[in-house]
Parts: structure tokens; C-alpha cells; sequence
């Protein structure tokens, strides 16, 4: 297709917001302080994520929880069911990736796998735990809420109220926002 100005930014704001939330993420899990830091062993990149199609569809997402930053490497895998197609991770993160393909295509290069998978023209092109935070913060203003505090952490609060509020099991909460220790292998 044809790609507009803006398209890329727009789909990346979705996919930060829609990742965040629905694989219950800390903004340090796979975004850096500033550009500068963006490590491709520690922060998200687009080799991080393979799309699968069976079972179910859904993205298989590695990360390196920040708790755990001084493990090395992506040691935790997110399962991002594909959902309703509008809201839910799998759709903004393949939306996202396939505005950045053809971008990069129009300037006849590829899109490489230690690339960040989330990127901002504001800074050299790598998105910030600060740009996830202002995206929350601007979404809470939309629906009224700008006098609340949010955070680059509030998807992982607000995915979990989600959840939650379906009835997901708690012990499932648990075992997808990496809340419990992983079974023995």
C-alpha cells in the first residue's frame, strides 16, 4: 500500500500503548532511558518478535524483564494472542511492523532484526521509556483523566485491571505478568 506521512509514528504510538498493556510490561522491560542507551540485547528489537500461526495466531515476543536486567539477554517470552484487531497487541505491533517495512522499502533498504522495534522521530529514531509515558499520560487526558498520575508502567497496571476484570484466574495474572517463579523444568 501507500504509506502517508505520519503512518509509521501513529502505528508505533498504538503498538507501544496496545504492547505495554496486553503483555503487561514495564516500560524499562524493552525501552531504554534515551536513545543513547538502546542496547539490542537488552531492549526491544524487531527480531524480538515472530509472528505464529498455529495453533492460534499470535506474536511470540522475547524481552528481558527489568527486574532481572543484570541476567542478560531476553530471557522471558510474551504470547500476544491475535485479538479483535483493532485494540489488541498482535494487530498494532504487525500493523506497526508493516508501515516500518514499506518505509523502509520506499528508501530501498530492509528492515533489520537488531533494529528497535519501536522507534520516534523526535530521537534518532529509538522510542524512550519517556515517549511510552507521555503516550499514557495523553491518552488518560483524552478520556479525562489528566490530573492522575501514569507512567511508563501503566499498561502493566491497567493490562492486569483488564484482565482481572473478565475473570482471568489469578493464578494465570500471576504466570502472565511474570509474578510467580516459572515451573521446574
Amino acid at each position: 500500500g501507500v504509506l502517508r506521512e505520519g503512518d509509521v509514528e501513529a502505528c508505533t504510538q498504538d503498538a507501544m500503548l496496545n504492547g505495554a498493556r496486553q503483555g503487561l510490561l514495564r516500560g524499562a522491560d524493552f525501552l531504554p532511558d534515551s536513545a543513547a542507551e538502546f542496547n539490542p540485547l537488552r531492549h526491544a528489537c524487531v527480531g524480538d518478535v515472530t509472528e505464529v500461526l498455529t495453533p492460534e495466531p499470535h506474536l511470540r515476543w522475547w524481552v528481558q524483564p527489568a527486574k532481572k536486567g543484570e541476567q542478560g539477554g531476553k530471557t522471558e517470552c510474551l504470547l500476544l494472542p491475535k485479538g479483535d484487531g483493532i485494540s489488541d497487541a498482535y494487530s498494532s505491533i504487525t500493523r506497526m511492523l508493516r508501515a516500518r517495512r514499506l518505509a523502509a522499502a520506499a528508501r530501498s533498504c530492509n528492515l533489520g532484526d537488531d533494529e528497535p522495534l519501536f522507534c520516534a522521530q523526535a530521537t534518532m529514531g529509538v522510542a524512550t521509556t519517556h515517549h511510552l509515558c507521555s503516550l499514557f499520560k495523553t491518552a488518560a487526558q483524552v478520556i479525562g483523566m489528566e490530573h492522575q498520575l501514569f507512567g511508563s508502567h501503566s499498561g502493566r497496571i491497567g493490562g492486569c485491571t483488564d484482565l482481572f476484570a473478565t475473570g482471568c484466574p489469578g493464578v494465570l495474572l500471576q504466570m502472565q505478568g511474570r509474578w510467580c517463579a516459572p515451573p521446574p523444568r
